[in-house]
């Protein structure tokens, strides 16, 4: 409430926002106080086999240790959310190594207020401690009572820590709204700030990865992303098509006979690619879908040990291809049949302010579901009647699920071959089938002439091939670009120039004719002069992929390998790997 109300002059919350952020607010809130809850439960338990006057005194000191704690983070809150449009984080800590600096960019008014409503907290909670707290706990020695109290209380307070949910909880449980502000003021701070240290403790402030002085690595990197002249060559018939987005969940190129992969699985997409302008060497930089999602609409790679994707406050320096569209006339969307919890993706959709958002507590109580939500034909056939109601020019994205576990697909299994991954082959017929459907119907309507359709992937998926995890064809995916909007003499291309996911965002403005250049990681595909190459993250490695070699470098041995085995060593192959560490983490850190 204190952050909401002292907030109130310098952003937008409605009195309904308002009460539904508290509303929204309870199982964040739930699971940091079962956090609290774990000693004294501990405590407690012991107290009934030795039984003692300090438990409760000790009980009592962790209690408003734990409330000076979380009344100081409130506080840093408030000083710091009108500069910073975001919860104290890793960051802000950082910051306090220099406390001088602290104080002399803080307002005297900050200040006072600060120190007022730090006291007042604490004497409210020191108050309500004495008046709901026993202050004799008389408990008398028994051997019986500690383990049914410690089952019941220990259950109860390790289903808090679940957040009473299939998976753990994360910050994007208490988003209830496209509204900022309002999600954030829902966020726990206490449990928000814990969740930004977790994600940079190992890493701190400085970079861990030391290669090259600035002037060599800036000459590594300039080399590596250099392109000597634009020849950018348009393969559309206007400079302003709808654009339509398919992110298939988990889609391993392994399973497109167009892409290299086994026959007969994915006919459809074998069709799409021979007559759009397909990319046959693509890898997604992670392996999760918020990583993906990353990737595909702000140009930004993965990284080992750390995570753009689930840090707010990061990932809102970003840019973001949805807003530049936006701001040139396009009409945006984005549906998922699901949770959009699921695989981190909630918070960073959120920030991309989709005109339209989609989820799967959108759909009709009618539809059948299966665990993780809609199955893919019934998302295509919502998508359809979505993309009706938009004006052009628009961009409708769209995110699969049914080639996810527990492959829960309405589908008899066509394919009898994989062993442990003949679901996932199936899994992908199914999603293959659905998107049949999509374009037969997408094809009779008004729209359909003028739309460019953008299909890929949020990450690969392991596949009966059994790739070693740090080899390039691990992380491949499809990426083609397809349809009536494209002329005729790019259509049926089969493009075997190395890419990556990061290179789609550019790819596509340069095609609208739009400004990519902060970009900087993402390459323009349709310049004959881009370099192939594409970089991904596995473990603690990061790997670099081209025409000739597959480069992988193991940051916890050091060691390079080098598929095929028989490669020619390129040690500028190998500082290329380094030199890209370097730059993204120096990124990292200045987000």
């Amino acid at each position: 409430m204190v952050f909401i109300v002292y907030n109130l002059n310098s952003f937008n919350i409605s009195f309904k926002q308002a009460l539904l952020s508290f509303v929204y607010a309870w199982r964040v809130d739930t699971v940091m106080a079962c956090y609290i809850l774990v000693i004294p439960t501990l405590l407690l338990s012991l107290n009934f086999l030795y039984p003692n006057k300090v438990t409760h005194y000790i009980i009592k000191s962790l209690v408003m240790i734990f409330t000076l704690i979380n009344a100081m983070i409130m506080i840093g809150d408030i000083g710091i959310y009108k500069e910073w449009n975001t919860k104290i984080n890793y960051k802000a800590l950082t910051y306090l190594k220099d406390v001088d600096e602290v104080l002399r960019t803080s307002t005297n008014g900050l200040l006072i207020s600060g120190a007022v409503l730090f006291l007042l907290m604490l004497v409210l909670s020191y108050y309500l401690y004495q008046k709901i707290v026993p202050k004799n706990i008389n408990v008398k020695k028994n051997y019986i009572l500690p383990v049914p109290f410690f089952l019941l209380a220990g259950g109860i307070v390790f289903l808090g820590l679940r957040g009473t949910g299939i998976t753990p909880i994360d910050q994007s449980d208490a988003y209830f709204s496209e509204n900022d502000f309002a999600n954030t003021a829902a966020v726990n701070s206490t449990f928000n700030l814990a969740r930004s240290v977790e994600s940079n403790i190992k890493i701190g402030d400085k970079n861990p990865y030391q290669f090259f002085s600035k002037e060599e690595l800036n000459k590594k990197i300039s080399a590596l992303y250099e392109v000597k002249k634009d020849t950018t060559f348009s393969i559309l018939k206007t400079s302003k098509p709808n654009i339509v987005y398919i992110i298939l969940e988990g889609f391993s190129a392994d399973l497109i006979a167009a892409d290299g992969g086994y026959d007969n699985i994915t006919p459809t997409l074998d069709s799409i690619m021979h007559n759009g302008y397909n990319f046959t060497n693509v890898v997604s930089p992670g392996l999760r879908s918020h990583v993906g999602m990353i990737s595909i609409f702000s140009g930004f790679p993965a990284l080992p040990k750390v995570n753009v994707a689930t840090q707010r406050d990061k990932f809102t320096q970003l840019p973001n291809f949805v807003k530049d569209i936006k701001a040139n006339g396009y009409e945006t969307g984005y549906i998922f049949g699901g949770d959009l919890k699921h695989g981190k993706v909630l918070d960073y959709i959120f920030n991309c302010h989709f005109d339209h958002l989609i989820k799967g507590e959108d759909f009709s109580d009618e539809i059948p579901t299966g665990k993780l939500g809609v199955a893919d034909e019934y998302l295509f056939e919502r998508k359809i009647q979505e993309i009706d109601k938009m004006k052009p020019p628009f961009m409708m994205a769209s995110f699969t699920l049914s080639t996810h576990s527990p492959f829960d697909y309405p589908m008899e299994d066509v394919f009898n071959f994989g062993g442990g991954y003949q679901q996932y082959i199936n899994s992908g017929h199914y999603t293959d089938k659905s998107l049949k459907e999509f374009f037969k119907v997408a094809a009779t309507k008004p729209w359909y002439k003028n739309t460019l359709f953008v299909i890929t992937a949020d990450h690969s998926h392991p596949t009966p091939n059994q790739w070693d995890g740090f080899v390039a064809n691990k992380s491949r995916i499809p990426l083609v670009f397809f349809g009536e909007v494209i002329k005729e003499e790019y259509r049926g291309v089969q493009n075997p120039k190395y890419a990556s996911q990061l290179d789609i965002s550019s790819t596509v403005l340069h095609q609208l004719g739009l400004d990519a250049k902060k970009y900087q990681w993402s390459k323009n595909l349709f310049n004959p002069n881009t370099k192939g190459f594409g970089f991904y993250v596995y473990k603690d490695g990061y790997g670099l992929v081209s025409e000739k070699e597959n480069v992988f470098y193991n940051l916890e041995t050091k060691k390079v390998i080098y598929q095929p085995e028989g490669a020619f060593h390129d040690k500028n192959k190998e500082d290329n790997i380094k030199a890209l560490l370097q730059a993204l983490y120096d990124e990292y850190l200045k987000l």
